[in-house]
């Protein structure tokens, strides 16, 4: 493992080897052939990937996390981000849509710029302008390539749009693909030297590749909280359960205050005496619509057809409404 970890860090060797199979992955003249440049360079930036963060882990300052806003220019900018999200994910990134004015409001010109704010470790975020500048050429080539069909009523753009959208998928099934199986890999051989050192009376230091990289998602979703609401995510956890448990008090003394309502209801006896069964003291808790059950009955509010839909047995006829006793019609 050490080997590999200096050769990732000491030479440009493999950086220059996925650079090479991306710009063959453009240059191919059949899909299957597009398909397998793309899926080594993803292994190998998988890998890569997973070198830095092993190498970093215990010295964090050598791979800091960036926060950059990529733009995906038109055509198809919003599909284009959809593409890129889909080839930051699988490397641990945080990303959030942005779009800009460009300031220009004659007809018929851009007016609005969308993108990315991506927050990644500096080592993942190289390999993901990498991935997603080839992965749009080819996705463009491919889209340019649709002349239109009457299938399904798809006009030229919009099947051009499913398309963009279908090899964003399968891009993000290579990706997520090798990152399992360099991570597997990974952590195998470091399984496996950290028990010759045990054999030779030595403990072997680091951590798993999954607490490793955990940890990375980790600092990075921390780096963007801090960036988007200046709080750490521990800050936003500690505030979200004290919200959570606010309402919950809130929802309790709420539940018995209309306990209390329904029970002097029940033993009201000008209740008792009045036509409609509620007196004017308690004629807010008077189902209001006739479709309405009571709050005895339900608990809350809702029409017959939504506590019916909740409570169905989905194995009954198809002429029984289930729970109800009622036979539908036709």
């Amino acid at each position: 493992m050490s080997e590999t970890v200096t050769e990732a860090r000491g030479t440009t060797s493999r950086m220059q080897t996925i650079r090479a199979l991306l710009n063959k992955a453009e240059g191919a003249s059949t899909d299957a052939e597009r398909d397998a440049y793309t899926r080594k360079a993803a292994e190998l930036m998988a890998r890569y990937s997973i070198d830095e963060a092993m190498l970093s882990d215990s010295r964090p300052e050598a791979d800091k996390v960036v926060d950059r806003v990529i733009w995906t220019d038109r055509p198809f900018s919003k599909r284009m981000a959809d593409l890129l999200w889909f080839i930051a994910e699988p490397k641990g990134a945080q990303a959030r849509s942005v779009r800009e004015h460009t300031g220009n409001e004659r007809e018929g010109a851009l007016k609005w710029r969308h993108g990315l704010r991506v927050f990644a470790h500096e080592s993942d975020l190289r390999m993901i302008e990498m991935m997603y500048t080839t992965a749009r050429n080819l996705a463009l080539a491919g889209a340019s390539r649709i002349r239109g069909y009457d299938t399904y009523g798809q006009d030229q753009k919009a099947h051009r749009e499913s398309y963009i959208e279908g090899f964003s998928h399968g891009i993000y099934s290579q990706m997520r693909a090798a990152q399992a199986e360099a991570e597997r890999v990974a952590e195998a051989e470091r399984e496996q030297l950290e028990e010759q050192a045990l054999l030779r009376g030595e403990i072997a230091p680091g951590r798993s590749v999954e607490l490793v990289l955990a940890s990375r998602r980790d600092v990075v979703k921390n780096a963007m909280h801090l960036a988007l609401y200046g709080k750490t995510t521990a800050q936003l956890a500690a505030e979200r359960k004290a919200s959570d448990e606010h309402w919950a008090e809130y929802d309790r003394k709420a539940r018995e205050h209309r306990e209390r309502e329904i029970e002097e209801q029940r033993s009201c006896q000008r209740c008792r005496d009045a036509k409609s069964g509620y007196c004017n003291g308690h004629r807010h808790m008077r189902p209001s619509r006739a479709s309405y059950r009571s709050y005895e009955r339900v608990g809350a509010y809702y029409g017959d057809g939504y506590q019916d839909g909740r409570t169905a047995s989905l194995g009954n006829q198809r002429n029984q409404v289930s729970g109800t006793g009622r036979q539908a019609i036709g």
